[in-house]
């Protein structure tokens, strides 16, 4: 039966409507009150409206979709046999047969090159950035300009790189593209022109990624005049009018990029040389990544009990926070250096506007600025993204608490520290500081980080540091009852409304006593050699003596100590024969009774010399750079990594279920091969692949922003209990992630060879939560992060070593 009209402009208007909400999902405040759902059991109510949200948006995205006729890039799967869209220019690597040693002769050969991927005509009004469409751009996203902040031109790049064993087992190339995406078939495109050169000179893969920048040129389609072309495009499709459906990108410049991006590849083969490359790793920790909107996201649960076995230790905290760098040495050292570097952090702050800046200028974000700081300091910089889908870059306050006039200053802070943190791995902190290059912010360290008083000239706190809970500390003179001495005695204040967390800190080799507030020495006094500080410190008691053993100063903390003011408020009362100050060896005092008593002569007097960094939210990032958790001095090691490289890529099939993409896909917007079944359902296909680098590294390859939970070990949505449907992730294979396959070492360069949105474990995935799942809405569907799985193992299972 002939769709009516009515119903076609239906279609349309739901089109609009859902690709609005679901853009507008996409920088949805984590802060939001909508309810935090999972499915543990004290939270049935939010479960259940859960499923009522989901159960109507699936309603309304499939009734859209099933409006719509198949687009030209759907292929019926009873055509496969017939088209070489999925088959061809598909690489599979060195084979599956993996080395476990390097050959005799064997050799790392490495070749480096990039390039701008700028249009020179990028202001004329064409262009736009792909990965913000929302309230606060405008709902309009168009390139204004690059951004340029103190005279650094920002970019946006392919970074490539060629690199062999030095055997016959050929080249693998990887090219890195800043960009919020590129799908499959467009990557076959930049593979077709390379097909010639690539038979010619045993290459055996050609792999390439997005950085999955914010702020860069759209390459995927959804970003650009998204609303108008989805309206026309519906249009044309819903009344069959027989007009070609327009695709997002900008035709004229994917034919660029794809050029400029197969040159770049041949460039970097043609410069590659002989070398050794080495490697080596680093937590850094969790104040460089924020896990946004996704409660579940990539969180640790599980510790190892005494007998090995996996428990849930009730922790939540980012898995993924190492930072992996390789270093390539030519054999020429008049030749430079290469440095690559695999994190898992969203580039998305650089388009964010601010009250002075659209923020709709082209920029690299972090990344760009990273490989600039590497680049001055001698390297050529290529990066590989993580498991990203809930992460995002983070530096306590990205922005140091400097002023922020243009989101890309952020950016810059992000990416020179990332750099500095690179050059810095195998060097101890005394090192990092003597280092000109790495450390050649030294001046603005210490700007920020010297100490000035937290009063004002009145004895109240400055404005700029009540925000960090401080609140006066008082500072009491008293006499000794019988003796001309003044004694200083520091009281800790008793404010509950402060988030004070003060403490004394004595250091016998220098006789120093300090108050400290966290990490910031607040106020610290140094005493003559002569005399004795003598501290019960379980007692909030610290005593300094002269060789008479008279008290020179004493320090109370109010809230451990037995100490007080007697009822009259003129006397404090420390117990100098009682328990407390027993170990300060007050015994032998020849004060009469009633001489042991301090009596007050002033109180309520602040430290006016109670200090703080004059910028508290500035964070020194080499701070106990060495220090493991148990505050042991550990350095990193520099290996060299034996020259032998396994690599096995593979295709794999995942289902399209979510029914906005399949009516985003169906009009056209991103390019995309979709296999249409019999039976309704539809499905593309994307590639995996492992890769060995020697012995000391092991990657898996995933196509789009995976969840950390199916790459770590102790992914937090493994777990029933903490999975919106109260299930466990279950797979064919019965592995839940890709530690479990190749090891809890295993790491992730995701977007690699496709952009297929946001994967998400199955028994995790929920339509019905948007502010805290809003990641589905911009996913192909369920069941897509269990076919990975599955299509890994099968991976694993047809490696043979040798």
């Amino acid at each position: 039966m002939r769709k009516s009209r009515l119903t076609k402009l239906i279609a349309v208007v739901l089109a609009l409507t859902l690709t609005f909400a679901s853009f507008g999902a996409v920088t949805a405040s984590a802060s939001s009150a909508y309810p935090i759902i999972s499915g543990e059991a004290d939270n049935p109510i939010g479960v259940i409206f859960a499923d009522i949200v989901e159960t109507l948006l699936n309603f309304i995205a499939n009734l859209l979709s099933g409006l719509f006729p198949d687009g030209p890039g759907f292929v019926p799967d009873s055509e496969l046999g017939n088209t070489d869209k999925i088959s061809k220019n598909f690489y599979s690597g060195t084979g599956n047969e993996f080395k476990s040693s390097a050959d005799a002769d064997a050799q790392w050969h490495l070749g480096y090159a990039n390039t701008s991927l700028v249009p020179y005509d990028y202001s004329n009004g064409t262009y736009f950035l792909g990965g913000y469409i929302a309230i606060e751009n405008g709902f309009s996203n168009v390139v204004e300009g690059i951004v340029n902040i103190k005279g650094v031109q920002d970019d946006m790049k392919a970074r490539c790189i060629a690199i062999s064993d030095g055997t016959d087992r050929g080249t693998v190339l990887f090219a890195t593209i800043d960009c919020i995406g590129i799908t499959n078939a467009d990557i076959k495109d930049i593979r077709e022109r390379l097909a010639e050169y690539a038979e010619a000179n045993n290459i055996v893969a050609i792999n390439i990624a997005s950085t999955h920048t914010h702020s860069c040129i759209d390459t995927e389609g959804l970003w650009t005049k998204t609303l108008s072309k989805i309206a026309s495009n519906g249009l044309n499709s819903a009344f069959g009018t027989g007009e070609e459906l327009v695709q997002g990108t900008n035709p004229a410049y994917m034919e660029f990029l794809k050029d400029k991006v197969a040159n770049a590849l041949i460039e970097a083969h043609t410069n590659m040389e002989p070398g050794v490359l080495t490697y080596a790793t680093k937590d850094i920790g969790q104040d460089y990544f924020q896990n946004k909107n996704r409660p579940a996201a990539g969180e640790i649960v599980f510790e190892l009990d005494e007998e090995g076995r996996p428990y849930d230790s009730g922790e939540s905290q980012i898995a993924m926070t190492d930072i992996e760098r390789f270093t390539f040495y030519p054999d020429d050292t008049a030749s430079t250096k290469t440095m690559m570097l695999n994190i898992a952090a969203h580039p998305d702050v650089a388009g964010l506007p601010t009250e002075s800046n659209s923020g709709r200028e082209i920029s690299g974000d972090y990344l760009f600025y990273c490989g600039k700081f590497l680049e001055d300091a001698g390297y050529n910089f290529m990066f590989f993204q993580g498991a990203i889908a809930a992460i995002y870059m983070a530096r306590g306050v990205t922005g140091d608490n400097l002023p922020t006039d243009h989101r890309a200053e952020e950016s810059m802070r992000f990416g020179y520290e990332l750099a500095r943190m690179a050059l810095s791995l195998d060097k101890t902190m005394e090192e990092v500081i003597a280092d000109p290059v790495i450390n050649n912010n030294a001046d603005e360290i210490a700007e920020n980080t010297e100490l000035v008083s937290i009063y004002d000239e009145n004895g109240n706190v400055k404005k700029e540091f009540k925000d960090f809970g401080l609140s006066t500390t008082y500072y009491t003179e008293i006499g000794l009852v019988g003796a001309n001495d003044t004694i200083a005695v520091y009281k800790i204040n008793e404010d509950d409304n402060a988030d004070n967390d003060f403490a004394f800190d004595v250091d016998t080799e220098d006789n120093t006593v300090a108050i400290k507030s966290g990490k910031y020495t607040v106020v610290e006094n140094a005493y003559d050699e002569e005399l004795t500080i003598t501290h019960l410190m379980s007692s909030g008691i610290v005593a300094v003596t002269n060789d008479s053993d008279e008290i020179e100063a004493i320090y109370i903390d109010e809230a451990i100590a037995d100490a007080a003011l007697n009822e009259t408020d003129v006397t404090y009362d420390v117990s100098v024969n009682g328990t407390q100050l027993s170990a300060i060896d007050m015994t032998d005092r020849t004060y009469e009774a009633e001489e042991q008593k301090l009596v007050l002569t002033n109180t309520n007097k602040p430290i006016i010399g109670e200090l703080m960094p004059v910028n508290p939210g500035y964070t020194v990032w080499y701070e106990d750079w060495n220090k493991d958790d148990d505050g042991n001095d550990v350095v990193c090691e520099e290996v060299e990594v034996e020259p032998f490289l396994n690599l096995l890529v593979a295709q794999v099939e995942v289902p399209v279920s979510n029914g906005l993409i399949e009516a985003i896909g169906k009009l056209n917007m991103a390019n995309y091969v979709v296999i249409s079944h019999e039976d309704g359902t539809y499905s593309t296909v994307t590639e995996i692949g492992y890769m060995e680098l020697g012995n000391q590294f092991k990657t898996v390859f995933l196509p789009g922003e995976i969840c950390q939970d199916i790459v770590a070990l102790n992914g937090r949505t493994v777990l029933a209990k903490y999975a919106v449907t109260a299930k466990p992730f279950e797979t064919k294979s019965g592995y839940s992630s890709a530690a479990l396959i190749f090891g809890e070492d295993v790491k992730c360069f995701g977007l690699m060879n496709d952009a297929i949105g946001y994967v998400v474990p199955d028994n995790d995935y929920t339509l019905g939560d948007p502010v805290n799942h809003y990641h589905e809405l911009i996913s192909l569907g369920e069941g897509v992060a269990s076919a990975l799985i599955d299509g890994l193992a099968e991976l694993k299972e047809s490696i043979v070593r040798v």
